[in-house]
């Protein structure tokens, strides 16, 4: 992000943007897209922001480059309100950038994450200087990080368990294809 003015507000919220396509879809999503200016504005005067463009990509989230009070890099990620986001802020602390983006601050209530700013690096799919089992095994190392988080600490920051998460998913799954494709 460069230090140069903020973008206008009409820059702030692209049409071609995923998360306007998708959420566009239903009422609860137009809902939120209807209250995402003033969400914005809100979260950048709450935590003193500069906003740059916001990111392409992403189906249910704005989420823009951001630089705080202390010129320090950072996202703010503004999430539609659905289950699995609720706890996001939650499980990122938990991790505490150990495997994770750290989290500067959240407001769960909104659904709005202020998070560490970090630059991708080569995906393990590009990485054909490493082996496939080097590859296999970093990525492996990120998920044992991940992994070793304390289960009772999540539980008490309101954090599902993933096989529950996933149950509820694979039900919702079920239930779409037997919609469409019925037996």
């Amino acid at each position: 992000m460069t230090d140069l003015a903020p973008p206008a507000p009409a820059a702030l919220f692209p049409a071609d943007l995923s998360v306007f396509t998708e959420m566009s879809r239903t009422a609860e999503g137009r809902a939120w897209l209807a209250g995402l200016p003033a969400l914005v504005e809100t979260m950048r005067d709450r935590w003193q922001l500069r906003l740059g463009a916001p990111f392409h990509g992403g189906s249910c989230s704005w989420v823009a480059p951001a630089r705080r009070p202390d010129g320090g890099e950072a996202v703010l990620k503004l999430t539609w309100p659905h289950p699995e986001a609720r706890t996001e802020g939650a499980a990122l602390a938990l991790w505490d950038g150990d495997g994770a983006v750290r989290v500067f601050d959240s407001d769960p209530e909104r659904f709005a994450l202020l998070l560490e700013r970090v630059t991708p690096g080569t995906e393990m799919g590009d990485a054909v200087h490493l082996s496939a089992d080097a590859r296999l095994s970093a990525a492996a190392e990120v998920l044992r990080r991940l992994w070793s988080a304390d289960a009772d600490e999540a539980r008490a920051r309101g954090v599902g368990r993933l096989a529950d998460t996933t149950a509820e998913w694979a039900g919702l799954a079920e239930r779409q294809a037997a919609r469409r494709w019925p037996p």
